[in-house]
């Protein structure tokens, strides 16, 4: 090897330095700089996202619920109509909504205000006694205050 470096002039050893050099740094900058600025990039999206979830779950938490439960309880075989109908009455499309054999019922709804699933989560607790036993909300792409939701509703005395 150092004989074949000895047999280059001056100007092409010149030049395989700054080849080299050159290696060196698309390297340095496709494997090392590249993926810590995606890192980078990645974690700002992602606290970015959960300050938006944050704000989605400190406006619902800061709605306060003053009627008690309904006296007059839905029996779990209404709960779908219930559900439509009220959702409808809300101005909420439901994708769709699904009787579970456990007495609850999955219903889920993209592109919707998130003052608006709120106030129909309200009314279906306090009119009905249909409570929410799991809720799996999200941010839509669609626009800043609209929410994606996949909700399992129960009877409030269950």
């Amino acid at each position: 090897m150092i004989e074949l470096w000895n047999d280059r002039s001056p100007r092409e050893r010149a030049l395989l330095i700054i080849l080299a050099a050159l290696c060196v740094v698309f390297i340095l900058y496709n494997l090392v700089l590249t993926p810590m600025d995606d890192w980078r990039t990645s974690a700002a999206r992602n606290a970015t996202q959960a300050e938006n979830v944050y704000d989605l779950v400190f406006e619902a938490a800061s709605q306060k619920i003053v009627s008690p439960i309904a006296t007059k309880q839905t029996e779990p075989s209404a709960f779908r109509t219930v559900l439509i109908t009220t959702a409808r009455d809300a101005g909420i499309t439901l994708n769709y909504v699904n009787a579970r054999s456990d007495d609850e019922v999955e219903a889920s709804a993209e592109n919707i205000s998130s003052s608006v699933l709120f106030s129909w989560l309200q009314v279906l607790y306090s009119d009905h006694g249909i409570a929410v036993a799991s809720a799996d909300i999200a941010r839509d792409t669609a626009g800043q205050n609209m929410v994606r939701t996949q909700i399992v509703f129960r009877s409030a005395t269950q």
